[in-house]
């Protein structure tokens, strides 16, 4: 793979120590479905990198259930090694720390450039059993301009990585990338597309004046005037709400809510409800069947003359759909 042509070389995997001699440059995900633990700290200024597992064979053990080598079986430092001994150098006062490139995966086939980092500590750590490397890496606060950028974004020293906000605007703006000779993508620069700039103008006044139509039918509903003779009275309504997911495999899981509702602080119906939950895609899940037990209560300054209690199959369809990379919108469709 290519990151575009001032590379000039082609990068086979996540961690390239003095590629071409003097170039550093590693490639990074935050992506839940990331396979290391890559993070950010202070506000984007730091990133701590996992480094990496050894290869995969046939008839060899899984990588992820033994601890990242630092040398090859033939004697040879890995890449672990290599940016190891670079962070020991720096940390005893040996050499400077080594500049590194930093581009991160927005989504498949999508790279953004992150900016120039310094390596300057590097540490082994237990996890799930096994040692894996660790690296910090501080934003260095100057571009490489023997490389440009293959960001859109200018080159400053922000605390946030760029590659984050272009995932909150992904979607809006149409990207124009650079395609070397493989099927390997880096941002170049984004084109504002005046069709879905006006689509998302009409997609944001339709919420609002959604939400103000729900206000004035609220709004009018209470001003209306009872019927004669009816009686009224003003009493407070609680409820509290608990909904859990839990997923057993890839395909299957489990929906289990609870409801409960108070008036005046009193007993009004509370519900617990459990379903299984069938995966469709990474977005769309269904329940196909469920069961909901309603246990309702003589409650208020009103209250009814018996108890009714309900059960219930019920049935769902849930939609997620991506706002943002911090925001979630869920639709569902449930049916009694």
């Amino acid at each position: 793979m290519e990151m575009c042509s001032e590379v000039g070389a082609n990068l086979q995997r996540g961690m390239n120590f003095r590629l071409r001699g003097t170039d550093i440059i590693i490639l990074m995900s935050l992506r839940p479905e990331a396979p290391y633990a890559d993070r950010v700290e202070d506000e984007g200024r730091l990133l701590i990198y996992e480094g990496h597992d050894c290869a995969k064979t046939i008839s060899g053990p899984d990588p992820k259930r033994v601890d990242q080598p630092t040398r090859h079986a033939g004697g040879s430092p890995t890449q672990n090694g290599l940016f190891a001994e670079a962070a020991r150098r720096y940390k005893e006062e040996q050499a400077p720390p080594e500049r590194v490139r930093v581009y991160e995966k927005i989504r498949s086939g999508i790279w953004a450039y992150n900016g120039m980092f310094e390596l300057i500590d590097g540490w082994t750590e237990q996890s799930a059993g096994r040692q894996v490397f660790k690296f910090k890496l501080r934003l260095a606060g100057t571009n490489d301009h023997r490389h440009p950028s293959c960001s859109f974004f200018p080159p400053v020293a922000n605390s946030r990585f760029r590659s984050s906000v272009i995932l909150m605007i992904f979607g809006k703006q149409s990207f124009k990338t650079m395609k070397p000779k493989n099927d390997f993508h880096v941002v170049d620069q984004v084109k504002f597309s005046p069709r879905t700039m006006i689509l998302s103008r009409i997609l944001s006044f339709a919420k609002v004046l959604f939400c103000l139509t729900l206000i004035c039918l609220a709004i009018a509903g209470r001003a209306q005037g009872q019927p004669s003779g009816r009686q009224v009275v003003n009493q407070s309504i609680q409820w509290l709400s608990l909904n859990s997911n839990i997923k057993l495999n890839k395909k299957y899981g489990l929906s289990v809510d609870g409801q409960f509702r108070f008036a005046e602080y009193g007993n009004m119906q509370h519900m617990i409800r459990g379903g299984f939950d069938y995966y469709v895609t990474k977005k769309l899940s269904v329940v196909p069947i469920g069961f909901s037990y309603i246990q309702n209560y003589l409650y208020g300054k009103q209250p009814a003359s018996f108890v009714n209690n309900e059960r219930r199959l019920w049935q769902q369809i849930a939609y997620k759909q991506t706002v943002s990379r911090a925001a979630r919108s869920r639709i569902t469709v449930p049916k009694a």
